[in-house]
């Protein structure tokens, strides 16, 4: 795994509270990553369709549309189908391991999480996606 502080990549983070998103997007731009956060659903999916992200960290409970609903909706466009995602979510009930396995993320995360476990989490998926051959990438 390469070093925490040489770390490159973009990572979308979708968190509808404002201090936990702050804390996100400050933990994982102190190890190199380059940041856009998005407080709910909609602009998620605008944010991934208008640019190229290595990683996606989605909480599930987000207001105008469920994070389900958004990684559904990331599986289903051509553009974002392999974005590799981190759900993050206070909610590890029935229904959210029934709905993980139809829509798949790449990583499951319980709240509260400890931040150096969510940064290697993170830089997993980075390596993944970075891993793949630029002649998979479809162009924007």
């Amino acid at each position: 795994m390469t070093s925490p502080e040489t770390q490159h990549g973009k990572i979308l983070v979708v968190e509808d509270e404002a201090v936990p998103r702050r804390l996100l997007v400050l933990s994982l731009e102190r190890i190199g990553f380059e940041v856009v956060a998005c407080e709910d659903g909609p602009s998620a999916l605008e944010a991934a369709q208008a640019e190229r992200f290595d990683a996606a960290v989605l909480d599930i409970r987000l207001p105008k549309m469920h994070g389900w609903d958004v990684l559904a909706r990331l599986r289903e466009d051509p553009r974002t189908a392999d974005l590799p995602v981190l759900v993050v979510t206070a909610y590890e009930g029935a229904e959210s391991q029934r709905l993980s396995t139809v829509t798949k993320p790449d990583a499951f995360l319980a709240k509260p999480y400890d931040v150096d476990r969510l940064r290697r989490e993170v830089i997993k998926l980075v390596e993944k996606s970075q891993s793949r051959s630029p002649d998979d990438d479809e162009p924007f």
